[in-house]
């Protein structure tokens, strides 16, 4: 998909509908993808797990005003050419969804989708293969 690109790149006619992203690394859509509604592209953890880190974090956001990208965990979204994406889901940073594949409304992405395949749930789980 495209060629050097940082951090976002879209290729042509991709089609979204009221979606939200927090884009810290980076994000590559393919061609002809379709967003349903409410659909969020969240490729950063945001804050980490340790309390010792989140309260460095916290000292942080107070001096700074934000948290700088290189201190966010996370990382790339890949969603590949033909892809539809179903209203209310989340796909998370880390993540590939294969060419031609269909994510049901409400998924939660947490983990890499193959190529045409038609994937649903928290987390998405294969439902059929599809042509």
């Amino acid at each position: 998909i495209g060629q050097d690109f940082l951090p976002i790149a879209l290729n042509d006619c991709v089609f979204m509908s009221s979606v939200n992203m927090r884009i810290d690394h980076n994000l590559r859509i393919g061609s002809h993808c379709l967003f349903a509604g409410n659909v969020e592209l969240w490729d950063t953890d945001n804050h980490p797990l340790s309390p010792a880190k989140r309260h460095e974090q916290c000292e942080y956001i107070a001096h700074q005003g934000f948290i700088d990208s290189y201190q966010s965990e996370g990382g790339d979204i890949t969603i590949g050419n033909d892809v539809w994406i179903g209203m209310d889901t989340t796909v998370l940073g880390g993540v590939t969804i294969g060419d031609g594949s269909v994510i049901a409304a409400g998924s939660i992405v947490t983990k890499s989708i193959p190529a045409n395949v038609l994937a649903g749930g928290i987390p998405p789980k294969v439902i059929k293969s599809i042509t």
